[in-house]
């Protein structure tokens, strides 16, 4: 403001009140508003006395008043007003798949005004929240500022700022000193892209804003527009049971349609479904179909599924049973057995060597191939990989007369015009053959 300065002494007085100026100014208390000084002295180059620059939300409406001799001064006169425009303060919070809008109130709102959400301070580096717009969208009164939709885009890092951590700052006009108006929180959640190995549990600590991750994130097959094929329990488990991936009542993963799902938040009801993050899969992903060994023959099969380790292992069950605990390992009655070590890895495919089928009884018979991350997993953690028919002739007794034709029926699967009969007293050495079927 401007003062005569003809006369100024240095007992004289010009300051800020709020309410009254009748408090006298030995017992007067004076506003804390920052960046203002309520007591700033006498006047200077052609009588400006200078109050600052309020950086902060103030009263709309101050009185400034005079003392001509502050060592006795019972009543300072009201010698004007000064106005502060300013929004009021307040906190504000927005929702991820939602538009995220600021309505201020305070006085001298116009449109030119500006709001930025930096990290921190207004002092800190303006945040830009993935989707919303470099310039928010004013309207005509300039109260509201339409950031834009919130969501996380393509990748997780994007987003980066679920919770509380950001501050509204209002801007009067170009080159002034933003004024922090109140805290931005962010209703939302991240989730970091991750692996998971069949067989295994697949916990992830994910972080949620304004919801818990069991009622806010979803997991679908391709978009966040698809339905929910699998949710994540309290104990931060993927959980679900459909064609596209099924778990145990133990939280571990016993089967993966794809190599990949992905994740999408959706904290309340009238939101749009954002994407997130993805769940990738290591293991047999999308079992392979039936296949086929020879009794006497070692026996190969292929694996398809994603970045199986080398230490892998693979083994047979009984049909009837699952890969787990009570399955009985049938590769146990094969000769040359390396329980299904790995002998080529050429993604998505791994070949296992399951060793020597030599037990006729097993002929014709169909088992579960089981798959486990490495030779040291538990049992229970082997997951189905498909299945595996073993071919060769059944087991069979007979009896020749001496001057009698010997016929001998011989039945089983896949036998072939290439096979040979032979008699002995073992199978250990080929004997002298006496059958080409």
């Amino acid at each position: 403001i401007t003062v005569p300065t003809e006369g100024w002494g240095d007992r004289q007085q010009v300051f800020l009140q709020e309410g009254s100026c009748a408090t006298a100014w030995a017992s007067a208390t004076f506003p804390a508003i920052d960046g203002i000084t309520s007591k700033p002295g006498g006047p200077g180059a052609a009588g400006l006395i200078h109050f600052g620059v309020a950086t902060a939300p103030a009263p709309a409406e101050l009185l400034i008043c005079y003392c001509k001799d502050d060592s006795a001064c019972p009543a300072p006169a009201e010698i004007g007003t000064l106005v502060i425009e300013s929004p009021v303060a307040g906190g504000f919070s927005c929702t991820q798949g939602s538009e995220c809008t600021i309505t201020l109130e305070g006085s001298g709102l116009e449109p030119g005004q500006q709001v930025e959400v930096p990290e921190g301070s207004c002092a800190g580096e303006t945040a830009r929240l993935p989707g919303t717009q470099a310039q928010p969208v004013v309207t005509s009164d300039g109260a509201n500022y339409d950031l834009g939709f919130l969501h996380a885009g393509q990748t997780v890092d994007d987003l980066g700022y679920v919770g509380p951590g950001l501050v509204v700052c209002w801007v009067d006009q170009v080159g002034a000193s933003p004024v922090e108006i109140g805290p931005l929180e962010i209703m939302g959640c991240e989730f970091a892209d991750t692996e998971c190995t069949l067989g295994e549990k697949c916990v992830r600590a994910q972080r949620c804003h304004g919801a818990s991750p069991s009622s806010a994130l979803e997991i679908k097959v391709s978009s966040c527009s698809s339905a929910a094929v699998a949710g994540i329990d309290q104990d931060m488990n993927l959980v679900h049971n459909d064609t596209h991936m099924t778990t145990g009542t133990d939280g571990r993963l016993l089967f993966a349609q794809l190599e990949s799902l992905v994740v999408c938040s959706k904290i309340v009801p009238e939101a749009e479904s954002v994407f997130v993050g993805r769940v990738y899969f290591v293991g047999p992903v999308g079992v392979s179909g039936q296949q086929s060994c020879v009794l006497g023959v070692p026996c190969r099969v292929e694996v398809v599924g994603r970045k199986m380790p080398a230490g892998s292992t693979t083994t047979l069950v009984d049909e009837a049973r699952e890969c787990g605990p009570e399955s009985v390992d049938y590769l146990a009655q094969w000769v040359d057995k390396p329980r299904g070590t790995p002998v080529e890895n050429q993604p998505p495919f791994d070949k296992y060597l399951l060793g020597t089928g030599t037990d006729v009884t097993t002929s014709g018979t169909r088992y579960k191939l089981c798959w486990a991350k490495d030779g040291h997993s538990p049992v229970d953690n082997r997951v189905f990989a498909g299945h595996v028919v073993v071919d060769g002739p059944t087991p069979v007794n007979f009896t020749c007369l001496v001057s009698e034709t010997c016929e001998l029926g011989l039945g089983g699967t896949a036998l072939a015009s290439t096979d040979q009969l032979w008699l002995g007293d073992s199978c250990d050495q080929v004997g002298e053959v006496v059958w080409n079927p």
